[in-house]
């Protein structure tokens, strides 16, 4: 399974944003339904779904800021704020 998540930034809030969920290939351990079951329509079955599910995440999770601290240890003041990815660490 492949997950597109990404962080928006607005002033000092920030919120999950999801962008994609593919799957990219289904396997099924069982000697039994394997030959019943179409593998493909299977993986396009859950792109299709998680595909409609995106917009209902983000619904639901743009509730959900975080809002970062102005004042850091009375010492600092932050006004701005941007976030990367270096080296697979934010």
């Amino acid at each position: 399974m492949l997950i597109d998540l990404s962080i928006d930034v607005e002033k000092l809030n920030v919120r999950p944003v999801l962008n994609t969920v593919a799957v990219d290939s289904v396997k099924i351990n069982s000697k039994f339904l394997s030959p019943q079951l179409d593998l493909e329509e299977s993986k396009k079955f859950f792109n299709q779904a998680f595909t409609a599910a995106i917009p209902i995440f983000n619904v639901l999770y743009s509730e959900f800021n975080y809002e970062v601290p102005q004042n850091l240890w009375t010492t600092f003041k932050l006004t701005d704020l941007t976030i990367t990815y270096y080296d697979q660490y934010l």
